[in-house]
């Protein structure tokens, strides 16, 4: 093989675990809705979850506030801010798991290559 064909594969190597890397994130993205929801649906109310469930839900609302402001111009309400501020937490919390993931991958994959240089 030469080296155009190394460095091909090798990239096509890097784009099916970023492209997984994404689907993991994307999937626990949506696990950690549905938990925040399970959190205020089954635990009894206290005022700690409360603050607990508002602050985990603090991103969505931060995002979709500019798009539908609070006041008297809108009318009869904004009946689709609460899935705006959904889609918006999905999103932030995707990130967030995006980040751990690479990181995780990161120090595992120098972990290993250590041990391999060790040996």
């Amino acid at each position: 093989m030469d080296d155009t064909e190394v460095s091909k594969r090798n990239l096509q190597q890097n784009g099916s675990h970023t492209l997984r890397r994404i689907a993991l994130a994307s999937c626990a993205g949506v696990a950690t809705g549905y938990a925040i929801a399970a959190l205020d649906k089954f635990l009894p109310y206290s005022e700690t979850k409360d603050s607990l469930t508002d602050a985990l839900r603090l991103p969505g609302a931060l995002v979709a506030r500019p798009f539908y402001p609070e006041g008297i111009h809108t009318g009869s309400g904004s009946p689709t801010w609460g899935y705006f501020a959904i889609a918006a937490n999905w999103l932030f919390y995707s990130l967030i798991w995006y980040f751990l993931i690479f990181v995780l991958r990161s120090v595992m994959h120098r972990a290993s290559t250590h041990r391999r240089v060790a040996k």
